[in-house]
């Protein structure tokens, strides 16, 4: 499972570096999915919404494990 999601993640990477912009993830859960997306995507800014207060705050937490990852803004709206 974690093979294939990384493989698909680096192939989002390779398409999103020909492109300027911002990407989004909706529902982005307890961040696992744009965290390692974020690793293929240094340059890229990445905004992560999620709803839920406690996936926030334990995406938060992994966060503020990851300092490296300056490039992720968590948002906590509805849309």
């Amino acid at each position: 499972h974690s093979n294939v999601n990384e493989s698909i993640l680096k192939k989002f990477a390779r398409m999103t570096d020909m492109n300027e912009g911002v990407i989004v993830d909706i529902g982005a859960g307890t961040g696992r999915n744009i965290m390692e997306l974020a690793k293929y995507t240094p340059t890229k800014e990445l905004i992560a919404l999620e709803p839920s207060k406690y996936m926030r705050i334990s995406f938060m937490t992994r966060l503020v494990d990851n300092q490296e990852m300056q490039t992720i803004t968590i948002v906590n709206r509805r849309i």
